[in-house]
């Protein structure tokens, strides 16, 4: 994990393994001592040297009672206790789009277009830049991301028998998270993406332990009728596999990258 500032990138923490999913039996506590860690050594090893990074912590989203589970999600992740910023305040997504259309980047963009189509005019460029903005940006809701942290923590029960983490390294990542708040820098997760469940998991779990939920970027294959909208809704911004020469998204989806960066992380 690192977060970044105008003084170049500032690494906060290793990007030491914080979460493992089984789909065999958990492990029992007399035989965690056996478990190989992320560098690929026993936690054996790990302790001859004062390590704490051990899988020998509680599992967690083990099957329980629905209604317990619904219950626990709406009553997480109130204002006030969470680790980093609000990302439901009011007018978030206004001041962003705002932001993102009125930069010189942006304008300037909107100008070499017109210059290059002078059969469009101004209006229709700015509709265009407004669709592409309103294309590409999240949209997070507070019902929306608390359902699908539901639905997430109901598939994965389907899904895998437990999921441990690693306790010693979550505190980790809240202290990070706390640093980077105070100093007010961004936290950047580059999950190694193997399949989807990489980006469910970290949100959902980062939901679960107060930390700010993270925005996602997704490709926009994914902006599907209804599930487009879910996952908007629940902190994912869309961006095309490709955009060649298009100068004008490429100035748009720059400025709301930076529009992230500094203010809604």
């Amino acid at each position: 994990m690192a977060t970044s500032s105008r003084d170049g990138p500032k690494h906060l923490a290793s990007s030491k393994q914080f979460l493992v999913i089984n789909q065999d039996d958990s492990p029992k506590a007399e035989d965690s001592a056996d478990q190989p860690t992320s560098s690929g050594k026993t936690n054996n090893n790990e302790a001859s040297k004062g390590g704490s990074n051990t899988f020998a912590s509680r599992p967690i989203g083990h099957k329980r009672n629905f209604f317990l589970d619904a219950r626990d999600v709406y009553s997480a992740y109130q204002p006030g206790q969470v680790i980093g910023q609000n990302i439901f305040r009011a007018n978030l997504y206004a001041e962003m789009k705002s932001a993102v259309l009125r930069s010189k980047a942006v304008q300037d963009a909107m100008a070499a277009y017109s210059a290059k189509n002078p059969t469009v005019n101004s209006s229709r460029v700015k509709t265009l830049a407004t669709s592409i903005a309103e294309r590409l940006m999240a949209a997070p809701h507070d019902k929306l991301v608390r359902s699908m942290v539901f639905t997430v923590q109901k598939i994965l029960q389907r899904l895998y028998k437990t999921i441990n983490v690693v306790d010693s390294q979550i505190a980790e990542l809240k202290r990070v998270a706390a640093e980077a708040a105070e100093r007010k820098v961004p936290l950047v997760i580059l999950p190694s993406h193997k399949s989807h469940v990489d980006y469910l998991v970290i949100s959902w779990l980062m939901f679960h332990i107060g930390v700010s939920v993270p925005f996602v970027a997704s490709g926009d294959n994914l902006l599907m009728p209804i599930v487009g909208s879910l996952l908007r809704g629940s902190g994912a911004f869309f961006i095309r596999r490709s955009f060649g020469e298009d100068t004008l998204y490429r100035a748009i989806l720059t400025e709301y990258m930076t529009a992230l960066l500094e203010r809604a992380c």
